[in-house]
């Protein structure tokens, strides 16, 4: 049984955003500035372009 998501996607996307702004960042940034590990935002976005799509 998965784990129940205690964010939406677009929560990410804005803990992302706030962190990150417009200098670039990896995914492993990303990740830890949404309080997620870097395999779970592949899983909702399919990949490092679809966080940068969302």
């Amino acid at each position: 049984m998965a784990r129940p998501r205690t964010m939406t996607d677009e929560e990410v996307l804005d803990r992302i955003s706030a962190a990150v702004g417009d200098s670039p960042w990896t995914l492993t940034g990303a990740a830890q500035a949404a309080g997620l590990h870097p395999a779970t935002l592949i899983k909702r976005f399919g990949s490092r372009e679809g966080v940068l799509l969302g």
